[in-house]
């Protein structure tokens, strides 16, 4: 597999060597056309119209004609001869000459007189069917007519030397700090993956390294200070933006949520903004709380950076089971990480607790608490235009681990401790991994063939449970639930808290009044969504119901248990 990474990013390369060749060709090919363009306007022979002369001094064309040589002109070249133009008023006494046979016919007053109809001819300065003697509209229209189908002729128009990719596809030039990426814009991954890559967002974040170390000093002995079991105030995560990463090793998972705001004038924007384009698109990626997600995942995951950058190079569209929301969800090529669309209302909510939350997270990692919180590893507002195709998108995007990346599961489960609508009907044909079952499925099967767990697994399930909810209930969140996987081949449940974004809003206190009242049904069973606390008890009470201990020798030794 690396052999093969290596050989892909070096495809990659050259691609991108390939279009900014291709680009360097079209720029110096545009400029020669241009200077090829300025040398034809200027060799291009002047209009006949625009030598016209009014001056009745001049020789008349009858003079000059073959029949009637004028003494001035015999000595001209040829080449000079087609230059003398015509008087206007000689041009209309040619126009209103009479015709040789017509009776009566008498001499113009204002010319020479002719013996015979054969001293009349046409004069020379004719151009391309146009008499110069006609009047200056003519002229003028026929200039325009030119000018216009000049302009529409192909050879008159540049076209540029095309890519030879997809309009989709695209291979920027620019100066990467890690592994080479290809932008695509069916894969909105790749846009993440591509600033994340670029030398510019190194910059940036080395810049807020710089300016946010004292901050995170001050943070730190500031939290130490509070009184333990001191919960965090829903108001004072607004404005909290930098150092909320470290804890001390002795502190309460609570006790330092909100120390975010202790310093909310000292620092600076906490998010990055990249722009980069190409010849046919522009693209933008926001990249919220850039050097606290980058410390976390250096803290929290077992891969380097550029894993993550290299996983987020490619995705595919994923079918979330279960989801009510109907939100859109990608997973990486390799599996590894799942990507949701935000709506903005929740990309608010995060804004506000993302502070605590990654003072939460790294403490309990460093302090070896456990926790079932499934890790949200950044968050970002992608766009971007492309001009060939005329496609343009916007989209808020969150990026957490897949629980069951690398396992096949038998059964998942999505367990919110409601019974409330908690039911899915599953089809005998389809196999139980294909569905997404609820809580009330759950009971059902738990009734003849319980999940069982040994002691200690349950002393650390419930202790993560009841740290995390009380964590989440502390900043008003609720609508959380314990997605559940069960592997038959390694014998394992692997769990995970998920959907922890939703804080309680007027919308979801309306919802829960009228789900109360039971208008909409529900036969007499309590809501799914309720106050916080309440929402917080009845998670971790149905939580401790659903897995059933196994007793084993040690039981009742342990401290915990």
């Amino acid at each position: 597999p690396q052999q093969l990474q290596t050989v892909l990013e070096s495809v990659v390369v050259k691609k991108q060597s390939l279009c900014e060749t291709l680009q360097s060709w079209n720029s110096r090919l545009q400029d020669l056309f241009q200077q090829e363009k300025g040398k034809k306007r200027l060799s291009v022979p002047a209009s006949p119209g625009r030598h016209r002369q009014t001056d009745d001094s001049k020789p008349s064309a009858l003079e000059s004609s073959p029949r009637n040589p004028s003494p001035l002109v015999q000595h001209v070249d040829k080449e000079d001869r087609h230059l003398t133009a015509m008087p206007s008023s000689w041009g209309s006494s040619l126009l209103a000459l009479p015709s040789p046979g017509e009776p009566g016919s008498e001499p113009l007053s204002s010319g020479p007189c002719f013996p015979d109809q054969d001293s009349v001819s046409i004069p020379e300065d004719v151009f391309d069917g146009h008499l110069l003697g006609s009047n200056d509209s003519q002229v003028k229209e026929k200039s325009t007519m030119k000018a216009i189908l000049a302009n529409l002729m192909p050879g008159n128009s540049y076209n540029s030397i095309p890519f030879p990719f997809e309009p989709d596809k695209h291979y920027l030039m620019y100066e990467h700090e890690r592994v080479p990426i290809a932008v695509c814009e069916r894969e909105p991954s790749s846009i993440i993956s591509f600033a994340l890559s670029c030398k510019e967002y190194k910059s940036a974040l080395d810049e807020l390294w710089k300016t946010g170390g004292e901050d995170t000093t001050l943070s730190t002995s500031s939290g130490e200070s509070r009184v333990k079991n001191s919960p965090a105030k829903p108001n004072e995560t607004a404005s909290s933006q930098m150092g909320l990463g470290r804890s001390s090793m002795d502190s309460d998972p609570l006790k330092d949520a909100d120390i975010g705001d202790n310093h909310k004038k000292s620092t600076g924007n906490p998010h990055i903004e990249l722009q980069f384009s190409d010849a046919n698109a522009k693209f933008y990626c926001r990249i919220y709380y850039a050097e606290e997600f980058h410390k976390m995942r250096a803290e929290i995951m077992e891969s380097t950076e550029d894993d993550f950058v290299r996983s987020l190079s490619h995705c595919v569209n994923w079918q979330a089971r279960g989801g009510k929301s109907g939100a859109v969800f990608y997973a990486t090529e390799d599996d590894r990480f799942i990507l949701k669309q935000m709506p903005r209302l929740e990309v608010q909510s995060f804004l506000d607790f993302a502070p605590h939350y990654f003072t939460y997270i790294t403490g309990a990692v460093q302090q070896k608490r456990p926790t079932a919180l499934a890790k949200i590893l950044g968050v970002y507002r992608i766009g971007y235009k492309n001009s060939q195709n005329n496609s343009e998108k916007k989209l808020d995007l969150l990026v957490m681990e897949n629980l069951f990346y690398g396992r096949k599961m038998a059964q998942v489960f999505d367990l919110k401790g409601s019974l409330r609508n908690r039911n899915v009907k599953t089809e005998s044909g389809k196999e139980s991994c294909e569905v997404v079952l609820l809580d009330e499925n759950l009971l059902k099967l738990v009734h003849d063939n319980p999940m069982y767990i040994r002691a200690h697994c349950k002393a650390i399930l419930r202790a993560a449970i009841h740290s995390d909810a009380c964590f989440l209930s502390s900043h008003l969140i609720i609508d959380y639930s314990l997605l559940v996987g069960r592997d038959d081949a390694t014998d394992e449940l692997v769990v995970g808290i998920i959907d922890y974004i939703r804080t309680f809003t007027w919308d979801k206190k309306l919802e829960m009044v009228v789900k109360s009242t039971g208008i909409l049904g529900g036969q007499g069973k309590m809501p799914t969504v309720v106050s916080p606390e309440l929402y917080r008890a009845r998670f971790c009470e149905a939580m401790d119901k659903y897995f059933l201990m196994v007793p084993d020798h040690w039981t009742g030794l342990g401290v915990n248990c």
